[in-house]
């Protein structure tokens, strides 16, 4: 080869532009001559001492397998699939490519890799979802078994409700997920709501632009957790652009009362439809759902926007699903299946959660899933929200212990005024604030710096701005020397989201030594559940002056 080369670039060495190269040409073939000598000596080396080095190679190799034996890894069958292959992920990156090696000559695919959960991982995923690859030159897989239908992903137009119950429907949304062997989707956000695709939504709900919940909380994080439940992990928007099928089934979830339905059935069908729900759960709504949901859904999946994805989604068939009948999630997911034999994704639009213990049972999807997560740790925060957390502690300039007060005026006031005497009800509320307030200044007289908030800064509650129940239970704290303090977002970038600013604001109070909460609601409930989780309680005493909930 090298003749040959230099055949070829004699006649051209009186070029001056290839003068560097000829140099480098030449050193190459340098390196190339020592490289060379090398291996011909321990050719020689290895001739004369072959029945050492074959012995060491042995050892090295048992060591290797040991190793990756101790460090949890086990070859066996799974009881659901009989040809898949279960492991653990060993300590020893050697002793994981022998076990990998092993696994795929044996001829038995791999099923899932348990995730370190005590260390980060790169990307989304450290999974098959991720481009990256492991020291062996395999995909790393995750806690999915690779014989799911991967590309076929389920996800919702919505979440019904504001940022802490949307994200119980988002996890609603991924238990049924599981059962379906389908991938949920990780949502957009836009003010503390939730949106399976980027700006499809009512613009009176929408208010702004979308961007990923991981604005939010961390993806990665939030799928390790799922990862211990052995559930049905969270794929991005843009990964679903990229895998999932190009036909789309569309299940529009009718409900009794339309209260605050995101999508609604022209008026003409109205009637008819819920008259065919008294026979059969779903009724074929194709023809009369194009001009609406179907053309607008099909239309943003394909924007320009995401013109360097081929898109070219097109919705297959489009069904009205009675909402309010009881069905087992195996009749819910043969009603899709039926539909089509070409791989598909799911879009479900008025989708409301599954029934949970909550006073609003009757308005969630009635179906019955087979999994059912355990408690998970609650959402993890994203790496932006904490950091402006700290940047607005810091510039709180507050003195430890710290006491953080959080109140709900928006529901606190709507409580009252539902009474014969708000004024009286408020009073009360003030006087266990105060009562509460005195006992940990008995206990902890250091503690004297105290951190109140509210939901109706500028952005705070978007469903509360401005609202007069609010707004009257705002004079009465602030006529009894309460002034709280606010979320400024020039500490983070000019970020103006209500939700992001809620979480900043949940983050901070959290670090409080001691934490009072005042009206009750969702908000609080993850405030609260943080602040124990924080200090590594489980069971929680009523008379731990720390937490102390009042008229909730």
């Amino acid at each position: 080869s090298s003749k040959l080369l230099n055949w070829l670039l004699i006649p051209l060495t009186n070029n001056w532009l290839l003068c560097n190269a000829w140099d480098r040409l030449e050193f190459a073939k340098s390196q190339l001559a020592r490289v060379n000598t090398f291996l011909t000596f321990m050719r020689t080396l290895f001739v004369k001492h072959k029945k050492f080095f074959l012995l060491l190679t042995f050892i090295i190799c048992l060591y290797l397998f040991y190793s990756g034996i101790v460090s949890g890894v086990t070859l066996e069958d799974t009881s659901s699939t009989s040809d898949l292959v279960e492991f653990s992920k060993p300590s020893n990156p050697l002793a994981r490519i022998l076990v990998l090696s092993l696994a795929r000559l044996s001829g038995a695919p791999v099923f899932r890799e348990e995730m370190d959960l005590r260390a980060p991982h790169d990307g989304v995923y450290a999974g098959i979802y991720s481009s990256k690859m492991d020291v062996a030159g395999f995909v790393t897989l995750s806690c999915v078994s690779p014989a799911l239908k991967l590309s076929q992903y389920i996800l919702a137009t919505g979440y019904w409700e504001q940022l802490q119950n949307g994200m119980l429907n988002l996890i609603d949304l991924a238990e049924l997920a599981a059962d379906m062997d389908r991938l949920p989707v990780f949502p957009q956000v836009s003010n503390s709501r939730l949106f399976g695709i980027p700006n499809l939504g009512a613009r009176s709900v929408l208010g702004g632009p979308t961007v990923s919940l991981e604005l939010y909380f961390s993806l990665s994080e939030l799928n390790q957790n799922l990862c211990r439940s052995t559930a049905s992990m969270f794929d991005t928007f843009f990964s679903f652009l990229q895998r999932s099928p190009r036909q789309i089934l569309l299940g529009i979830f009718v409900h009794s009362k339309h209260t605050r339905d995101e999508w609604l059935l022209p008026e003409k069908h109205t009637e008819s439809v819920m008259t065919s729900f008294q026979s059969e759960p779903a009724v074929d709504c194709t023809e009369f759902l194009k001009d609406s949901i179907v053309s607008k859904l099909e239309r943003n999946l394909n924007s320009d926007r995401f013109s360097l994805i081929h898109a070219s989604f097109y919705v297959h068939r489009a069904i009205c699903i009675d909402a309010s009948r009881a069905m087992h999630v195996l009749e819910f997911s043969r009603m899709f299946s039926a539909l089509s034999n070409e791989p598909n994704s799911i879009v479900l639009a008025n989708w409301r959660g599954l029934p949970r213990k909550q006073a609003d049972t009757s308005k969630r999807i009635q179906i019955q899933t087979v999994t059912t997560f355990p408690p998970l740790p609650p959402w993890p925060i994203s790496d932006k929200v904490r950091t402006a957390a700290k940047i607005y502690l810091r510039s709180l300039n507050l003195s430890r212990p710290l006491i953080g007060l959080h109140v709900r005026l928006e529901k606190l006031g709507g409580v009252a005024n539902a009474r014969s005497s708000p004024d009286e009800f408020v009073s009360k509320c003030l006087s266990q604030l105060a009562t509460h307030l005195k006992a940990i200044t008995t206990i902890a007289p250091e503690a004297t710096s105290l951190l109140p908030i509210c939901d109706l800064g500028m952005y705070g509650s978007e469903s509360c701005q401005g609202c007069k129940h609010g707004n009257w239970a705002l004079d009465k704290f602030m006529e009894k020397g309460i002034h709280f303090r606010f979320y400024n977002p020039v500490l983070s970038d000019g970020q103006t989201d209500t939700g992001f600013a809620s979480l900043v604001e949940m983050t901070t109070l959290v670090e409080s030594q001691f934490l009072v909460l005042v009206g009750g609601g969702g908000y609080q409930r993850q405030l609260a559940d943080r602040f124990k989780y924080r200090l590594g309680i489980d069971e929680w005493m009523d008379s731990d002056v720390r937490l102390k909930h009042i008229c909730t």
